[in-house]
């Protein structure tokens, strides 16, 4: 296959955690990096942040880069709302239009690999750097926390729609819970172990009930030297 592919329930799930009004411009973009043989997608507009990697290997590694999200209504809705198996991300230098800029023409297949639509999506300007999303993210990959939560509901209603659309039903659990040393509450989707998340602010109230949570190893802090 040609160019990057990124599955298309990924860029979806992640697309509930951008703020098109955030004030730091480097967020309002979804991030896609290279990680163990896969796309990763990651969003966050510093209060919630959601991940999810794409199911399927893509080979060879490739430069991350952030998505304008000003540029990425069509892409977002069609992944959104329509059966997305993938959309393939290739380099445009002929729309190359300001330095630091790059260009990608997008495809979005179904699951036999026709496609369904095109277009063309910029990424965010190089000097707008993406933070670090791993340092939010606890180095074990299990502790035992307080699972007692209080979550703003603007977030939790986003994150409600993010899982409704990476698993098309209406009515999935989720986990939500603690981590340690005030770090923000990780999100889980039972049986889906390529998407998750984190929502600040968590506090504790039930210090005597505790509960384990796990983070994926592609998530983990320590795990990010093939990141690119």
């Amino acid at each position: 296959m040609k160019g990057i592919h990124v599955e298309g329930r990924a860029l979806a799930f992640v697309s509930y955690g951008v703020d098109s009004r955030c004030v730091r411009e480097n967020l309002r973009g979804i991030r896609v990096e290279y990680h163990g043989g896969r796309a990763v997608c990651v969003a966050t507009d510093g209060a919630m942040m959601l991940y999810a990697r794409s199911s399927f290997l893509c080979d060879p590694a490739f430069e991350a880069f952030t998505l304008d999200w000003s540029k990425t209504a069509r892409l977002i809705h069609i992944c959104r709302e329509w059966d997305v198996r993938s959309v393939s991300f290739e380099a445009d230098p002929a729309l190359d239009r300001a330095p630091g800029t790059r260009w990608f023409v997008w495809e979005a297949l179904d699951r036999t690999g026709t496609s369904m639509e095109r277009g063309f999506v910029s990424a965010l300007p190089a000097e707008r750097e993406f933070p670090n999303w791993r340092d939010v993210l606890a180095e074990k990959a299990r502790a035992e926390v307080c699972p007692w939560l209080e979550i703003p509901t603007k977030q939790l209603a986003r994150a409600s729609h993010a899982v409704r659309s990476y698993t098309k039903e209406g009515n999935f659990p989720v986990r939500l819970t603690a981590q340690p040393a005030g770090l923000p509450a990780v999100l889980e989707i039972p049986l889906c172990p390529d998407a998750g998340g984190v929502i600040m602010p968590n506090r504790g109230r039930d210090p005597g009930s505790e509960h384990s949570f796990v983070i994926p190893e592609w998530a983990m802090p320590a795990m990010e030297g093939d990141t690119k």
